[in-house]
């Protein structure tokens, strides 16, 4: 434990406080880029692809990919947003745990109207380049 010295006095409970913080902060982020990896596998899979397909369809390395998927790594916001859109979701599918997977049917329909109106969004988008 490391000790804090303030106006002359150790003081051993803020470092301790913080250091207990700054431990539960990276085991939740560790599990967070686990969940993110472990979802996109399990979507990219349903989708009937291996990493080198999804790695000629996204344009990110096979690498990269392996990394992200065993929780090795993050996605860059490049790079999620390249996954959106090439596997057709929305950014929270890729963060949800398992019990907010077993939603129930109306977060589910909420889900697919979101991922329609992002569509839409891309389609508008990709238009106007078009018109320019």
């Amino acid at each position: 434990m490391k000790l804090c010295f303030i106006k002359g006095r150790i003081n051993m409970k803020p470092c301790f406080i913080v250091s207990r913080i700054a431990r539960s902060y990276t085991i939740s982020m560790y599990r967070i880029r686990m969940i993110f990896g472990e979802n996109l596998r399990e979507i990219r899979k349903s989708r009937g692809l291996t990493q080198e397909g999804l790695s000629s369809i996204t344009g990110i390395s096979t690498r990269a990919i392996s990394e992200i998927e065993r929780g090795e790594a993050y996605p860059s916001p490049e790079n999620l947003d390249t996954f959106c859109t090439a596997l057709g979701r929305t950014p929270a599918e890729f963060f949800l745990t398992e019990s907010q997977k077993d939603s129930t049917p109306e977060h589910l329909a909420y889900l697919d109207k979101i991922r329609e109106l992002r569509k839409r969004m891309l389609d508008v988008l990709e238009k106007e380049e078009e018109d320019e």
